[in-house]
């Protein structure tokens, strides 16, 4: 992948192999989509450049691009949905699925980053989306599922390692229509702990079939291709989409 600059110094893929295949790939269904947004204080202090364009926030960046994101995925099919959650030292639900562009970029565009956190509970992340929404219960063999649950979770702290309380959240990804999708936001590697951030979430992710791992540091075209291959519907993006696991330097 590209690469701001030095080297990349990581590629892990020890366990892919292992994971299992997605019974339901290759369907086509409407998508239930929350974003999950950091709203660590990092996220608006550190900026996306590309010359000529004048560096832009981080959370300035993301919204752009997740309300040309939506609407994108609306001209596709009205059927799809979206909500939003923070990341704050927890997960908090934010707002409601909704079908309409407006009513999502209102809401994404008043996000705001609320403070400094050190610690992140990721296990509230699976409470939150026990009590918002239904994940179907598709059968290995069963016919295309209604909709899935896809979680698209952007993390922007440099040097917090998130924790997981309760490893058995982790029994949801044995759902075929569930999926987590992580693209990390960090500082250089060199002065940041944002390699051992990267490696939580490979390490957090690696053993499951339905998830997406994606990385970018300072450049911003780098970031909005990394939404833009977010964009593809999870039961149809190529396998190698969720073999990206080089930290970019």
């Amino acid at each position: 992948p590209e690469v701001d600059g030095g080297k990349a110094i990581m590629e892990t893929d020890e366990n892919r192999d292992e994971a299992p295949a997605n019974p339901v790939l290759g369907c086509q269904c409407p998508e239930k989509i929350i974003f999950w947004i950091d709203l660590d204080r990092e996220i608006e202090t550190s900026t996306f450049t590309r010359r000529p364009v004048e560096p832009i926030p981080r959370l300035n960046a993301l919204k752009s691009a997740l309300i040309a994101f939506v609407a994108a995925k609306i001209r596709m099919s009205h059927h799809h949905s979206f909500a939003l959650g923070v990341l704050t030292d927890r997960v908090q639900w934010h707002s409601d699925f909704t079908t309409n562009g407006k009513e999502f970029a209102a809401a994404v565009s008043a996000l705001r980053a609320t403070g400094t956190y050190n610690s992140l509970d990721l296990t509230t992340l699976f409470d939150e989306l026990t009590q918002h929404v239904h994940v179907p219960q598709q059968s290995m063999h069963g016919p295309e599922p209604h909709y899935i649950v896809r979680n698209i979770l952007f993390y922007s702290r440099s040097s917090s390692v998130p924790t997981l309380r309760n490893s058995a959240s982790l029994e949801v990804f044995s759902l075929p229509c569930f999926f987590l999708d992580v693209l990390y936001m960090h500082g250089r590697p060199e002065k940041t702990d944002s390699q051992a951030v990267f490696e939580w979430w490979e390490e957090m992710l690696q053993n499951h079939a339905n998830y997406c791992l994606l990385e970018c540091q300072s450049n911003l075209g780098i970031f909005q291709q990394c939404v833009g291959q977010l964009s593809a519907h999870p039961l149809q993006r190529p396998h190698e989409l969720d073999d990206q696991k080089l930290l970019e330097l």
